[in-house]
């Protein structure tokens, strides 16, 4: 079996989305043990289209509450 190389390249708007991605989980510190801290951005080329977190305690999740608009799951980016 041949093994195929993917080299994943991000570009500086990924960075800042992932930056966003980690504030958005450090708002959940000390208040989601067990479960980790996790923040998601979902981003449509440069505009980010719908972002959220889990910053509430265990048991209970935040939805992505603020989706600014709709996007073809095919041409977005999710970033957590």
């Amino acid at each position: 079996m041949e093994r195929t190389s993917s080299t994943a390249t991000f570009t500086g708007t990924d960075h800042q989305h992932m930056r966003r991605a980690l504030q958005l989980a450090q708002q959940g510190e000390f208040t989601t043990r067990p479960n980790p801290m996790v923040g998601c951005v979902i981003a449509h080329g440069e505009d980010v289209v719908g972002e959220a977190g889990i910053g509430v305690p265990a048991g209970r999740t935040r939805r992505c509450s603020r989706c600014r608009r709709p996007v073809s799951a095919h041409a977005a980016r999710l970033l957590m």
